[in-house]
């Protein structure tokens, strides 16, 4: 089992790290590690959703594969298994397997989806949803999946902070006091 496991995520760790070293900006991030992940051959399926905290959404900004779990929004405070779910990886910031029965986790006749916050110290950026047909993702690997999650929650960090102290834009804001009984 540990030989199947290295097998099926030395590759993808290798190309999700040169991935983050190689893109720019947030969104050439997720569209690649999306890409990558739900094309890869270790994995049917993949998709990922920005984290909004404000409106406790979750949007679905890349796919890769049509079949791939996730309406375009999805409601951390709905109900049903998927909100549930997604809603407990994001508080944990722990991956999370959607759809326990019986110690298998599937979401069609034969799938399984994990569930990987994208996150950098205590903030989530997203949610990246791993599917797999056919076989289980077990503990190890979902121990794995999770520090890739960090990974590229660690490159989206890195790429909003250069963004922002590389920027060309300067807000001056002026404040004038002219209440006489103020002092």
């Amino acid at each position: 089992a540990l030989y199947r496991l290295l097998d099926r995520v030395n590759g993808l760790a290798n190309d999700v790290t040169e991935t983050l070293v190689r893109a720019e900006t947030r969104t050439e991030i997720e569209q690649l590690i999306t890409e990558r992940v739900g094309s890869g051959s270790e994995y049917s399926a993949a998709w990922l959703g920005r984290y909004d905290a404000t409106e406790g959404q979750i949007t679905v900004t890349e796919r890769e594969d049509d079949r791939a779990l996730g309406a375009e929004t999805i409601d951390l405070d709905g109900d049903g298994q998927v909100a549930e779910t997604v809603r407990e990886t994001v508080e944990t910031q722990e991956p999370t397997v959607l759809g326990e029965e019986n110690g298998t986790y599937e979401i069609e006749d034969d799938e399984t989806c994990v569930f990987v916050p994208l996150s950098y110290r205590s903030t989530t950026y997203g949610v990246l949803a791993v599917i797999e047909r056919e076989a289980s993702i077990d503990d190890r690997e979902r121990v794995l999946l999770g520090s890739i999650g960090r990974s590229i929650g660690m490159a989206i960090n890195a790429t909003l902070t250069k963004r922002t102290i590389t920027t060309d834009t300067v807000l001056t804001i002026g404040a004038d006091l002219s209440d006489e009984d103020l002092f």
